[in-house]
């Protein structure tokens, strides 16, 4: 009886004792949950661990790398219609995705509890990404079951990379913040290899430390990280700033017993790879294309002009469509095949445009540029992800390099697309490369021009317009003007020519040079502006200012990342306001200017016996707004809003 009574006794502190752990356990996730609830107020989950191991291997005479990659995230406040349920593994053709594991943790009855994800709820099916018809990109799609606030997400999986000239890039933090982070990657002593942390925000960058040791014959490189928060995607930003901190791998060269691979140790590497890529798909010259070649040429009398009815045939006749399968992804198709299927990507309708070139005796060669929203060049890093575009380039008899980009439908020749501006191309040269910085157009290139004759008819303002557009802003308005709605037509003049308020009413238009590639383009309109102007029984207030353009707003103090702009260009107004009849002028406004290296404004008035002149410009010079430059933008946007707040007075005589 003693005995079963001493056994019941230390059952009981047991249990006692257990409920106490469980107690302090759930004390210890209540408050963590509510400390991170407290300082992450607009995240909805915090990732408290993200680990990933790294191991370059080699397997008969071949490079393997796989990479062991593990989460758990808390959700720390409830999503609308319960989004954070999922979780997404996004991996190319060169990539294999194995050994998915995934749960919830849960804590209940002060016990945690957890809840294995279905293996039915784990769903991989092909990613269509926007304008692209087939990616070959997979979207692994997680279900997690039993999901509620303080809920954990665990995952791990491994992901083996296929090709060692591209292993893509090893997030450190992306929208969500993160607790713990680590990356290892191991590294036998027969591989090469070099890292490259890159990152917007240095504050960020200076939290990362590396510890780099050897064990064996290995090299470890040990990445570690705490408390890391990337800012929120902010609006008109570049969009390479709203990409969180990341590391990519690059593998320079391995040896096997037989003998040494070089990968992509240098700029020549990378372009050697580009190159075998481009010559994996040989073309043909066939006789179709030589005789449109001879049809498009036949009376040209310059090269030039030669070089704009190929150019502007195969812009208008090769639909663009972009595909990206494996590959297919580095290699352009067959000219002859893009001309019989009259579509391709951007590879594609370079390829058939340099061979088109070279049938007229043009020198024209293959070229790969990043864009705008690649964060970094090739000479940087030199790996096929600096790069996400082909283009052509013509290199004329003066020796001008001209960059051609043929899936830029309206581009007129030699001026390239606004989302290369400024990036390094690798240009096709034999064994060697050129390498040429893509030209940014200056802000003179693109004006937007509007001149108006105004009439006062007591409070109705009516006017007669014309619109001028040139470089960009005309590349951009072929586009919607050249539609067969006409309505969509009328909506995108009334959205260009509009003035002072929302009462505004587009009457009629008619549009000039919209067919021709090189010379401006214009739009006459008329309008009418009702209840515009202020009448007292002897006065007649009118304010000038007719147009603020959209980009002239005031930037938040607490912005971090710079405001991007597609083209330099110049923003130029002038009203033709004739005296009213029976009136005096008896104030005009003061003229206003702000000027900057980057951006600026300036405002004119002058009259004569029967008209007052009003003349306005802005000017942006620069793809970037930086933050340093924030405060004298907002100084220029106060100038302009005084400037803009004052009017002009006619009293009866």
């Amino acid at each position: 009886m003693c005995r079963n009574r001493g056994f019941l006794e230390a059952v009981y502190i047991f249990l006692l004792v257990l409920n106490f752990f469980s107690l302090a356990q759930a004390y210890k996730n209540n408050y963590l949950l509510e400390a991170l609830q407290r300082k992450y107020p607009h995240h909805d989950i915090v990732v408290l661990k993200a680990s990933t191991e790294v191991n370059f291997q080699l397997q008969n005479e071949k490079l393997i790398v796989i990479a062991q990659k593990k989460y758990e995230k808390l959700l720390i406040k409830q999503p609308p219609h319960g989004l954070l349920a999922r979780e997404y593994i996004v991996s190319s053709e060169f990539e294999a995705i194995k050994n998915i594991k995934a749960q919830t943790v849960i804590f209940e009855n002060h016990k945690e509890k957890n809840v294995t994800v279905n293996p039915n709820n784990i769903i991989t099916k092909d990613l269509t990404l926007r304008n692209i018809f087939h990616s070959g990109t997979k979207l692994t799609q997680i279900l997690f079951p039993a999901v509620k606030v303080g809920a954990k997400l665990q995952l791990s999986y491994t992901q083996e990379f296929l090709e060692p000239f591209l292993i893509p890039r090893f997030e450190i933090v992306d929208k969500e913040p993160v607790l713990n982070f680590e990356l290892k990657v191991t590294v036998p002593a027969n591989v090469r290899i070099r890292y490259d942390i890159l990152s917007k925000e240095d504050s960020i960058k200076q939290k990362i430390k590396l510890i780099v040791r050897q064990e064996k014959e290995n090299t470890i490189y040990l990445w570690q990280a705490k408390e890391l928060s990337y800012p929120t995607p902010e609006p008109d930003a570049p969009p390479a700033y709203n990409i969180g901190p990341h590391i990519y791998l690059t593998v320079q060269e391995y040896q096997t017993p037989l003998q040494t691979y070089s990968v992509l140790g240098t700029l020549q590497d990378l372009y050697r790879w580009c190159k075998e890529m481009a010559n994996k798909q040989k073309t043909t010259y066939t006789p179709e294309m030589k005789l449109l070649v001879d049809s498009l040429t036949r009376n040209s009398t310059t090269s030039e002009e030669k070089a704009r009815k190929i150019f502007e045939w195969v812009q208008q006749n090769i639909q663009y469509i972009a595909l990206e399968y494996g590959y297919e992804g580095y290699i352009p198709r067959a000219a002859e095949l893009v001309l019989a299927r009259r579509f391709g990507d951007c590879k594609d309708m370079s390829n058939l445009l340099v061979h088109l070139f070279k049938l007229a005796n043009l020198q024209a060669h293959l070229s790969w540029v990043g864009t705008r929203q690649i964060d970094f060049s090739p000479q940087e890093i030199p790996l096929p992800f600096a790069f996400n575009h082909m283009i052509a380039t013509w290199i004329d008899e003066k020796g001008n390099y001209l960059f051609l980009d043929p899936t830029g439908r309206f581009q007129p020749l030699g001026i390239p697309t606004d989302h290369i501006q400024g990036k390094e191309a690798i240009i096709e040269n034999g064994e060697q490369f050129i390498l040429k910085t893509v030209p940014i157009m200056p802000k003179e290139f693109s004006i937007h021009k509007d001149s108006c004759v105004l009439q006062v008819q007591n409070s109705l303002l009516q006017g007669q317009g014309r619109l001028q557009l040139s470089g960009y802003f005309k590349i951009e308005a072929r586009y919607p003007l050249l539609t067969p709605s006409p309505l969509a037509q009328k909506n995108y003049i009334r959205a260009k020519s509009s003035k002072g308020n929302n009462k505004y009413t587009l009457l009629n238009y008619q549009i000039k040079g919209l067919d021709n590639s090189t010379a401006p383009l214009y739009i006459d309109y008329e309008f009418q502006l009702p209840n515009y102007i202020y009448t007292t029984e002897n006065k007649k207030y009118i304010n000038p200012h007719l147009v603020k353009p959209d980009f002239l707003q005031t930037i938040d103090n607490n912005r971090i990342f710079p405001i991007a702009h597609d083209y330099k260009k110049i923003l130029s107004y002038q009203f033709q306001l004739p005296i009213p009849t029976g009136y005096k002028l008896i104030s005009l406004p003061e003229p206003q200017k702000f000027e900057h290296p980057a951006f600026g404004f300036h405002t004119n008035y002058h009259f004569t016996a029967d008209q007052v002149v009003i003349s306005i410009e802005f000017y942006i010079d620069a793809l970037l707004i930086k933050k340093e430059d924030f405060s004298a933008w907002n100084t220029m946007i106060q100038t302009c809003n005084k400037a803009f707040s004052q009017n002009i007075v006619f009293e009866i005589f």
